[in-house]
């Protein structure tokens, strides 16, 4: 479906929500925030995986992707999503940190994540919850010499409430002994992972970047604030890339019960987004 203007944002008025309420939104990246750090996004992920698959069972031969689709299909592979085909690598957890690994390997921060680091050096942002397994938000805080809490889900450490950021893995790193991308894995938060994005859901407000909302274990806890009617209490804004549909699960969220707590922000990419907000709240601030 496409956007509905009535549901959209534009900068200045995001900026006066954030303003007003200093240090009291998280953000929720996903891959979008990655990208331009030559990190694949999933659906990319996806068709590599299933090409390299039917590649290795077929003496090499190379044909279209609808072909590899229907192959797949024959041998009772159905292939959706990004946990759909990292199955194809196996149920050995080590098989996808290799494999993972080696997509984000030598990757650096870039603007996006740079301008982010300068929001929260300047505490504008505290909690930041990522479904990503690289470490390009933390490396760049530690540039700037920020060193960040992190929580995954094998910590045993509950939400810290100090002063300096949290970044919450969502689904663990490529490092993590939990790394969590399989289906049977991602269809609820875990332990103080959940308790966290829960507790940032009951007291503040959510931007989301860069991410489509094909998780459900994301989805649903921001489902389940919203049906409340002191959930989310400053409201969930979700940067939409120009041009995108929004995926069903954004969709859902845009009930009448909620309409008024989901607003789109139609932005070019991550990267721009936060070098357009940096920029708005270094002028709201002078």
């Amino acid at each position: 479906a496409a956007v509905d203007n009535a549901y959209t944002l534009d900068m200045g008025r995001l900026r006066f929500g954030i303003q007003q309420n200093h240090g009291k939104y998280s953000l929720l990246l996903g891959a979008g925030m990655s990208q331009s750090a030559g990190i694949p996004l999933a659906n990319e992920i996806i068709r590599k995986i299933k090409t390299d698959y039917f590649t290795l069972h077929n003496c090499g031969v190379r044909t279209s992707d609808e072909e590899i689709d229907g192959w797949l299909v024959a041998q009772g592979h159905s292939v959706q999503t990004y946990s759909d085909a990292l199955q194809l690598l196996g149920s050995a957890p080590g098989a996808h940190q290799d494999y993972i690994r080696n997509l984000i390997a030598g990757r650096q921060p870039q603007h996006g994540h740079r301008y982010l680091a300068e929001l929260i050096e300047k505490e504008w942002f505290q909690h930041i919850f990522t479904t990503n397994f690289d470490r390009l938000i933390e490396k760049a805080l530690m540039e700037r010499g920020i060193d960040p809490w992190i929580v995954s889900p094998d910590s045993t450490l509950r939400l810290h409430r100090a002063g300096f950021p949290v970044v919450v893995k969502l689904h663990g790193d490529y490092r993590s002994s939990t790394l969590q991308n399989l289906r049977s894995q991602t269809q609820v938060l875990q332990g103080c992972v959940a308790e966290a994005f829960q507790h940032a859901l009951r007291c503040g407000g959510l931007i989301v970047v860069g991410y489509g909302g094909r998780d459900e274990s994301v989805m649903k806890p921001i489902e389940a604030a919203l049906r409340t009617k002191t959930g989310a209490p400053l409201g969930v804004y979700w940067v939409l890339r120009n041009g995108d549909e929004p995926h069903e699960g954004l969709e859902r969220l845009r009930t009448k019960k909620s309409q008024d707590r989901v607003t789109i922000v139609q932005h070019e990419d991550a990267d721009t987004f936060f070098a357009d907000l940096w920029r708005a709240l270094a002028e709201a601030s002078i």
